[in-house]
C-alpha cells in the first residue's frame, strides 16, 4: 500500500509539472519571467560567476543553487523539470500523511486532491519560490499537526528540524517562512500553557541551533565558492534590497484573487465549525495563525503566485473536517475547483500556439552571436526573451542588473549608461520609463528586429550603435 500511494502521488506530479509547470516543462515553450531570471543565476553559477556581483537578483542564494543543479542535471530545463517532479512528490505524500492522522489511507487522497486542484487556481509556471518551499513547509506542519492530534509536546529533535527548515526558506524567499513561524509559534504556546517550561526552553534552544546551522551551512558553502563578497551580497540581496523593493514597488493587489481566497476562508471556516468536536483547540489555531501570518507576510502586494504558500493550510483545514463532511460537502468542494483544471489546460494549449507562433517571429535576435548573450537589458516587458533564445545566456528581465548593482531609485536612461547593454529589449508603450529614457535609446541604439507576445504586446530590440 506504501508503494502504491508512492506510485499514485509521483505519477500526479509528473502529470501537473508537465501540463502546469509551464516555465520549465519539456512539452511547453514559456521561459517565463521569474523563473527566466532564476535559471539566468543558476546558469551564471555553473559559467563561473559571482552570484549577486557579476548578476544580481533580489532572492536568496538557495533558489538559485536549485536552478544551478537542475540545470547540471539535464539542461536546459529536463533537470529543473526532474527536481520539481522530486519536490511536488514530497509534497503529496507529506499531505497524505498529514490527513491519515485524521482518517484512513484511502480517505486521505481527498484533501490531497483538494489541495491539488488549489495549487491550480494560483499557479504561474512552476520554478518559483512558493513553489520550492512547498515541501519544506509541509513537513513543519507535519510535524506538528501530528503532535498535536497525538496531544504530545515538541522535541527537540524537531526543534532543530524546524530551524534547518526555517534557514533554509529564509535563503530562497523570506515572506515564505510564515508557515514554520506559526508552527513553532504554536508548538511553543502548547508548552507554555501546559506549563512544560522546560520543553518550551529546550525547544526553542533546538531550534536557534537548527537555524544556526541552516545559515552557517549556506553560508560557508557560499562563502567557500565566492569569498566574502558574494556573503555581503547574499545579505544585501536577499534581505536588505528585497525590503526596500517590497516597499517601492509592493504596492499590488489582484482583487479578483483575493476575492476568490477570501471565498475559500469563508469555506474552511465553515469546515472548521462542522468539525468543531472533532478537532482540538491547537489544530484550529494553527490554521487561524497561518492565515493571519500569511497576509502579514504579503504585506500590501498580492501576486498571483504569493497564493501557492497557503496550499498546505487547504489541504490541512479538508484533513482536519474531512470525517464529519457529508459526502456531498466534499463534491460541492471538488465541483467548485475542478474546472480551475479545465481552464488552466485551455490556456496552456493556446499559449503553445502563440508562443511558437512567437519564437518563430523572430529572426535576427535568435542569430546574434553567443558572447553578446550575455548583455541584453530586457527592461520590464513581459516578452518572454528567454524563448527567442532558447533559453541561452543571460537575459536581465525585470530586475536582474548585470556586472554591478543599480540603485532601486535610479531612472532606465541612468541605468543604460551606468551598464553599457548590448542589447536592449523594451516594450515602446511600458509605464515604467520616461520620453527621456525613450530618447537616449533612439540616440545611442538602432532598432534591429521586434517581437510581439502572447500578451500582444510589441517588444523592440535594439542594438547599440558603437
Amino acid at each position: 500500500m506504501k508503494h502504491r500511494t508512492w506510485f499514485v502521488l509521483l505519477a500526479v506530479s509528473v502529470v501537473y509539472t508537465l501540463v502546469f509547470y509551464g516555465a520549465i516543462s519539456p512539452i511547453r515553450i514559456n521561459g517565463g519571467v521569474d523563473s527566466a531570471i532564476f535559471e539566468s543565476m543558476g546558469m551564471a553559477i555553473l559559467q563561473g560567476k559571482t552570484p549577486y556581483i557579476d548578476l544580481f537578483d533580489h532572492k536568496g542564494i538557495l533558489l538559485y543553487y536549485i536552478n544551478a543543479l537542475g540545470i547540471f542535471i539535464a539542461p536546459p530545463t529536463l533537470g529543473l523539470n526532474l527536481l520539481s517532479i522530486f519536490s511536488l512528490t514530497i509534497t503529496l505524500k507529506l499531505w497524505h500523511k498529514t490527513a491519515c492522522l485524521f482518517t484512513n489511507t484511502k480517505s486521505a487522497y481527498i484533501p490531497v486532491f483538494a489541495g491539488l486542484l488549489y495549487l491550480v487556481l494560483y499557479e504561474e509556471g512552476g520554478n518559483l519560490t512558493e513553489n520550492w518551499c512547498l515541501p519544506i513547509n509541509s513537513i513543519i506542519l507535519f510535524l506538528t499537526a501530528r503532535n498535536l492530534r497525538e496531544k504530545d509536546f515538541v522535541s527537540c529533535t524537531q526543534g532543530i528540524w524546524a530551524g534547518i527548515a526555517a534557514g533554509a526558506v529564509l535563503f530562497i524567499r523570506a515572506n515564505n517562512a510564515y508557515l514554520i513561524a506559526t508552527c513553532c509559534i504554536v508548538s511553543a504556546c502548547h508548552c507554555l500553557f501546559h506549563k512544560r517550561y522546560k520543553q518550551f526552553l529546550a525547544y526553542s534552544g533546538s531550534f536557534l541551533i537548527g537555524l544556526g546551522l541552516s545559515v552557517s551551512i549556506i553560508l560557508g558553502f557560499t562563502y567557500l565558492l565566492y569569498g566574502n563578497e558574494c556573503i555581503t551580497g547574499t545579505v544585501y540581496g536577499t534581505f536588505t534590497f528585497n525590503f526596500m523593493y517590497a516597499s517601492k514597488f509592493g504596492k499590488h493587489i489582484e482583487y479578483g484573487l483575493l476575492l476568490l481566497n477570501i471565498a475559500l476562508l469563508g469555506v474552511s471556516a465553515i469546515c472548521l465549525y462542522l468539525s468543531r468536536k472533532y478537532s482540538n483547540a491547537y489544530e484550529k489555531v494553527v490554521l487561524i495563525v497561518g492565515f493571519v501570518l500569511f497576509y502579514l507576510s504579503c504585506g500590501k502586494a498580492g501576486f498571483q503566485h504569493y497564493y501557492i504558500s497557503l496550499a498546505p493550510l487547504y489541504a490541512y483545514v479538508l484533513s482536519i473536517s474531512y470525517n464529519q463532511l457529508h459526502k456531498q460537502s466534499i463534491l460541492f468542494i471538488f465541483i467548485a475547483l475542478f474546472p480551475s483544471w479545465g481552464l488552466k489546460l485551455a490556456l496552456s494549449m493556446k499559449n503553445i500556439a502563440l508562443l511558437i507562433h512567437y519564437a518563430e517571429n523572430v529572426r535576427y535576435i535568435q542569430n546574434i552571436p553567443n558572447q553578446e548573450l550575455d548583455s541584453i537589458w530586457n527592461y520590464n516587458t513581459r516578452a518572454l526573451v528567454k524563448t527567442v533564445l532558447q533559453r541561452t545566456g543571460h537575459t536581465q528581465c525585470n530586475r536582474v542588473f548585470h556586472h554591478f548593482q543599480i540603485d532601486i531609485d535610479s531612472t532606465l536612461k541612468e541605468s543604460i549608461q551606468e551598464s553599457r547593454p548590448l542589447w536592449i529589449a523594451l516594450d515602446p508603450k511600458g509605464e515604467w520609463y520616461a520620453a527621456e529614457d525613450s530618447t537616449y535609446i533612439k540616440e545611442h541604439y538602432e532598432m534591429k528586429d521586434y517581437a510581439v507576445t502572447h500578451y500582444k504586446e510589441k517588444i523592440l530590440f535594439y542594438r547599440r550603435k558603437d
